[in-house]
C-alpha cells in the first residue's frame, strides 16, 4: 500500500473513533457543545472513507470534497453560536471532562 493512502487509514481511524467518543459523551452529558464538535469529526470522517475507498476520477473526487467542505462548515457555525452563548463554559461531569481531555 501508498504511504499517502497509510496515512489517510491512520486519519480516517483518528477522526472515527474521536467522533464516536465525542457523540457519545455529548449524548450522556446532554452537551450541545461535544456534540456538534462530533458531527464535525463524524462529517470529516465519512468525507475521507469516500475519498480513499473511492475509485472515481479527480474531478468527481474533487467536486465531492467541495461540496462535503461547505457542509463541514454548518457543525463549525454552531460550535461558534453555543460558544457566543456560553454553551461552551457550561460544568459537565468530572468523568466527561478527563475522557475529553485525553482525547
Amino acid at each position: 500500500m501508498e504511504r499517502p493512502i497509510k496515512t489517510a487509514i491512520v486519519s480516517l481511524s483518528f477522526n472515527t473513533v474521536c467522533g464516536a467518543y465525542h457523540v457519545f459523551f455529548g449524548g450522556i452529558t446532554r452537551s450541545w457543545w461535544l456534540l456538534t464538535v462530533g458531527v464535525y469529526y463524524c462529517m470529516l470522517s465519512s468525507m475521507r472513507f469516500v475519498i480513499v475507498c473511492s475509485k472515481k476520477s479527480e474531478g468527481v473526487l474533487a467536486r465531492f470534497t467541495g461540496r462535503m467542505l461547505m457542509l463541514l462548515s454548518l457543525p463549525l457555525v454552531g460550535t461558534v453560536v453555543l460558544a457566543a452563548m456560553g454553551e461552551g463554559r457550561r460544568r459537565l461531569h468530572e468523568v466527561a471532562v478527563i475522557g475529553v481531555a485525553v482525547v
